[in-house]
């Protein structure tokens, strides 16, 4: 785990520097943010990093990303069945594999990369847009389905033919994983060209509604620590906090809830 945080922190880093120098304008969010307010740095058992942009400046930052770098910038734009409605900086020199379908093992350890889209301003509307989003992802993930055992000879039978069908149907390509990622950044779009005064992450349904913000929440920038560092928060970062994980978000969780929700193996290449 420390050299997973090791390696995100340099891509942080490097990331710093490239969007002052290009004058892009981005913040800290979700856990990463969480631990800068409650830690000054990553959360003790968690090893990721996220980043949010506004839409406008997350196309700016895909447009000016340097293709020779020792990092790369990826979308589905750029990656064939690419298995994330939003990017991700990796670094090259190193491989991630999760517990997916080999043909979507498509990165090394990486930064979350969030767009931040328009929400509209009705609550049901909303929410019905939060729930096409979580609808398209699940019906993504279903696509991950593979071969395996379960805990009983029965489990394995039954669990296996259930898989059958899915993995046919993509290993066929008869269902593309595209086909929900279109939809997933289709609906994200769906109000940008609306001045509805909210915003937030769409593209992931992890938070849902949680993720509606008024915009005075993104209007400006200041300055938070991390690990040592300083680096950008929306001015609103603790509204922002408070929405996502409650008003104790200051407070430790029970320690039972002290444990990554990630599943991966990270290797270098060399």
């Amino acid at each position: 785990m420390d050299e997973v945080k090791n390696c995100t922190l340099d891509i942080l880093k490097w990331l710093k520097d490239f969007c002052s120098e290009h004058n892009i304008t981005w913040w800290l969010c979700g856990g990463t943010l969480l631990g800068a307010a409650r830690h000054k740095g990553f959360i003790p058992w968690d090893d990721d990093i996220d980043i949010m942009l506004p839409r406008e400046e997350y196309e700016k930052l895909f447009r000016l990303f340097p293709q020779n770098s020792r990092y790369r910038f990826l979308t589905s734009d750029n990656v064939n069945d690419f298995p994330y409605a939003y990017g991700k900086i990796i670094d090259t020199k190193t491989i991630k594999l999760e517990p997916i379908p080999k043909r979507y093992q498509k990165i090394g350890v990486d930064i979350d990369v969030f767009p931040i889209d328009n929400f509209p301003k009705n609550v049901d509307d909303s929410i019905s847009l939060c729930n096409k989003v979580a609808d398209s992802q699940r019906n993504m993930k279903m696509l991950f389905a593979n071969f395996g055992k379960r805990n009983t000879f029965i489990k394995t039978i039954g669990y296996n033919l259930i898989s059958l069908p899915i993995v046919v149907l993509r290993e066929s390509k008869i269902v593309k994983i595209s086909k929900y990622i279109h939809e997933i950044q289709e609906l994200s779009q769906k109000y940008n060209k609306e001045e509805t005064d909210y915003k937030g992450i769409i593209t992931i349904a992890h938070y849902g509604i949680k993720e509606k913000n008024e915009a005075s929440v993104y209007s400006q920038t200041v300055k938070v620590d991390f690990e040592g560092n300083e680096y950008p928060a929306p001015i609103g970062f603790r509204t922002y906090l408070k929405k996502l994980y409650g008003d104790n978000y200051m407070q430790l969780p029970p320690q039972e809830k002290r444990i990554t929700h990630h599943s991966y193996k990270a290797y270098w290449k060399d």
